[in-house]
C-alpha cells in the first residue's frame, strides 16, 4: 500500500512540474519586435508601464548593454536592487516618445519572458489641473490689482492678503502636482527583472510554494500556541466530567 501511494505521489509531481513548465514557458526571445504601444497619433495624456522577465548565463552583461540603451535614449535609472549574481531587478524611466525603439531592443534580446504593457488615460485629471491654475492664477491677478488700487481699508487689505496666501498654496500644489503627472506622461516607466538561466519559472515557483507552505504552518502553529490555554482547560474539565461520572457508577 505504501509503494502504491508513493509511485501514486511521484507520478503526480512529474505531471505538476511538466504542467508548471508549460504554463510559464522556457526563457526565449530573440525576435525583433515592431512595438506600437505608443500610439503617435493620439493627443491624450497616457501613462505606459512595461514589464519583462528576463533570462541569462549572466546577467551583468544584459543590465550593462540595456543600461547603455537607456542612456542613449536620454532615460534614467528610477531604482535598482541586485544582491547577487543571479538576480537583479531595475526600473527605468524612458522618454515616451522613444519607448517603442526601446522596446524594440529589448524584445531583439535572447532569453525575453513574460512581457506586460499597461496604460493609464490622464487626460482629464491633467486638464482639471490645468483648469484650476487657470482660474487661481485669475484670482491671483484680481487681488493683486485691489491691492494695488489704492481704495481699500487697512481691514480690507488684511483679507485680500489673507486670500492671497490661500491662493498661492493652491496653485504651489496644483503647479507640483501637474509637474508629477506631466513627468509620468512625458517618461515611461520599464521594469526588467534579471534572472540568471538556472533560476527558471519553474523553480521559482516552487520557491515561492515552499514559502507559502512555512507560512501556512507557522500560522497554524500560532493558532495552536494561542489555543493551548483554553485546550488545556477545556480538558481538565472534560478529565473531571469522566471522574465525577465513574464515581457516580461506582456508587
Amino acid at each position: 500500500m505504501k509503494k502504491k501511494f508513493l509511485s501514486i505521489f511521484i507520478l503526480f509531481f512529474m505531471f505538476f512540474s511538466l504542467v508548471s513548465c508549460g504554463s510559464h514557458g522556457v526563457p526565449g526571445g530573440g525576435e525583433n519586435g515592431d512595438n506600437n504601444v505608443v500610439d503617435t497619433s493620439n493627443t491624450n495624456k497616457i501613462i505606459y508601464n512595461v514589464g519583462y522577465k528576463l533570462y541569462s548565463d549572466n546577467i551583468g552583461d544584459y543590465i550593462s548593454k540595456i543600461n547603455n540603451w537607456v542612456r542613449e535614449d536620454n532615460g534614467y535609472i528610477s531604482e535598482s536592487n541586485q544582491e547577487n549574481l543571479d538576480y537583479a531587478y531595475y526600473v527605468y524611466r524612458i522618454p515616451t516618445d522613444k519607448l517603442n525603439g526601446f522596446l524594440d531592443k529589448i524584445d531583439s534580446l535572447e532569453g525575453v519572458n513574460n512581457k506586460t504593457v499597461s496604460t493609464r488615460d490622464v487626460t482629464s485629471t491633467y486638464n482639471e489641473l490645468e483648469a484650476s491654475i487657470e482660474l487661481l492664477e485669475s484670482r491671483k491677478t484680481s487681488y493683486l490689482n485691489l491691492l494695488n488700487s489704492g481704495t481699500l481699508t487697512k481691514t480690507e487689505v488684511i483679507e485680500i492678503n489673507q486670500a492671497l496666501d490661500e491662493v498661492e498654496i493652491k496653485l504651489i500644489s496644483a503647479y507640483k502636482e501637474l509637474a508629477q503627472l506631466a513627468n509620468r506622461v512625458d517618461y515611461s516607466t520599464v521594469t526588467i527583472s534579471y534572472y540568471k538561466n538556472s533560476n527558471t519559472e519553474t523553480y521559482q515557483y516552487f520557491v515561492s510554494y515552499g514559502g507559502y507552505l512555512i507560512s501556512i504552518c507557522t500560522t497554524i502553529g500560532s493558532i495552536v500556541l494561542y489555543s493551548l490555554p483554553f485546550l488545556l482547560v477545556a480538558g481538565i474539565v472534560v478529565l473531571v466530567i469522566i471522574v465525577v461520572k465513574k464515581k457516580k457508577k461506582t456508587e
